[in-house]
């Protein structure tokens, strides 16, 4: 369908003005007006088509903002009372420490872009602000993106879901969070869906049967591996054993 704002072709959601385009019937429409018990501000440092924090303003409209880096994003500077980074930089609180020692959070900002720009958090429009990090996040992400910073580095969407899950812990909102219009899981709407896409086409697609999902360890690894044969790697990838017949496979249905 075509994206009322903008009149642009879209799918499922309009990236570019973040609003639902052709969400799926019931029992699977989406949330109708997520509530957040605290404000999220995403600033966006990537190509809207791939940044999954854009997910949370869809879903959340009333309870989420986006800022474009690095304009929109200075020039909301100063941020209001109560805003908090959440960057796992060295000396980052987590959010239960934080509001443990009295501190005010009432908006998090969550930076959307590849891992490896880390200009970002360090831009002056962040000065003075305090810096958190989830308390535990898990080791491996769902999302399909690679990189090559480690373990416990989350998509965008999965870490506003944490975050906000930490915030809602540490107030002592109770069992639902705080959340209204639906339940915390449900900011992940959008995720799963093009989660369970990828793979209903790697079950469908013979040129992708059988091959591991983009998801998996192993084909995080294999990219890696690819980028660093052409020389392009955005930084030292670890050492990976990639398995000879996978290379071959892939390479020989590419050419089919």
């Amino acid at each position: 369908g075509a994206c009322a704002g903008c009149g642009r072709p879209r799918r499922l959601y309009c990236a570019s003005c973040c609003v639902f385009v052709a969400p799926p019937p019931p029992p699977h429409a989406p949330p109708a007006g997520l509530g957040l018990p605290v404000r999220v501000t995403v600033v966006l440092d990537d190509d809207p088509a791939r940044a999954t924090g854009l997910h949370a303003r869809v879903v959340a409209p009333g309870s989420v903002a986006v800022l474009r880096y690095p304009h929109e994003a200075r020039a909301a500077a100063p941020f209001p009372a109560g805003t908090v980074v959440l960057f796992p930089s060295e000396g980052a609180s987590t959010v239960a420490e934080l509001v443990a020692r009295g501190g005010d959070v009432r908006n998090i900002v969550v930076l959307d872009g590849r891992w490896s720009r880390k200009r970002v958090p360090h831009d002056s429009c962040f000065r003075g602000l305090p810096f958190v990090r989830l308390a535990a996040p898990p080791s491996t992400s769902r999302f399909w993106r690679f990189h090559d910073e480690g373990d416990g580095c989350l998509s965008t969407i999965e870490a506003v879901y944490y975050a906000v899950r930490e915030y809602a812990d540490a107030a002592g909102l109770g069992p639902g969070g705080g959340v209204s219009g639906g339940v915390l899981e449900d900011l992940m709407f959008l995720f799963r869906l093009q989660d369970a896409a990828i793979r209903k086409d790697y079950e469908e697609n013979p040129l992708k049967k059988g091959l591991p999902l983009p998801q998996d360890p192993i084909s995080k690894e294999l990219n890696l591996w690819r980028l660093k044969r052409l020389g392009r790697e955005l930084g030292e990838p670890p050492p990976v054993a990639v398995d000879p017949n996978m290379v071959r496979t892939v390479k020989s249905r590419r050419k089919m």
